[in-house]
């Protein structure tokens, strides 16, 4: 949806996928010094009963106040629910918690693009940061373990000139550039000793 003379954009969406036999991979180390197969690693495939939910929403927001300044913002939210799976690598077949993996809860971005004239011949500069985040999320199928949230921001810098091609048209290449990324993750404790 186009807004404010179409300076402005913003986008909403929303999915809900039921999802019949999700496979979740169970997994089992023998352990065991002892055994004949100590070491030995066994995999198995399951479908999971039922459905699977799934579902959740993304809004999108891009706004250009000026012809030289643009911005933006993206959020998503995801909820999942898998059926307890009989695990077949443990006596009895116990119902199990499996999870969706690598799927966040909470996902959002940000965004900012500026252009100005650089004085160097008709070449513009160009400045772009932006920032992503994403909740922790599960990193095995059939364990409870979590991965720390995670934010990430990225700019660069480029010299564009335009170096026409010909009486009726025009290409913008970046002359020069500089990236910086940074990464950053909050480690949360998993021993309330540890410091």
């Amino acid at each position: 949806m186009d807004f404010w003379d179409h300076r402005g954009r913003l986008n909403l969406a929303g999915y809900i996928m039921p999802r019949k036999g999700t496979q979740t991979d169970f997994d089992y180390v023998n352990t065991d010094n002892t055994s004949p197969t100590f070491g030995a690693h066994t995999e198995e495939t399951i479908n999971a009963p039922g459905k699977t939910k799934i579902h959740g929403v993304e809004a999108d927001l891009t706004l250009r106040p000026i012809e030289a300044l643009t911005f933006g913002a993206s959020y998503a939210y995801t909820y999942t629910k898998v059926p307890e799976t009989e695990n077949p690598l443990i006596p009895g077949n116990p119902l199990t918690q499996v999870f969706i993996v690598y799927t966040p809860k909470h996902a959002a971005s940000g965004f900012v693009d500026y252009e100005l004239p650089s004085g160097i011949g008709n070449g513009n500069w160009r400045f772009h940061l932006d920032a992503n985040y994403a909740s922790k999320q599960h990193s095995f199928q059939g364990e409870d373990v979590w991965t720390d949230p995670s934010f990430i921001v990225n700019g660069r810098v480029a010299l564009a000139i335009e170096q026409p091609r010909g009486p009726d048209d025009g290409d913008d290449r970046d002359g020069w550039c500089c990236r910086s990324l940074t990464e950053q993750r909050r480690r949360q404790d998993r021993d309330a000793g540890e410091r």
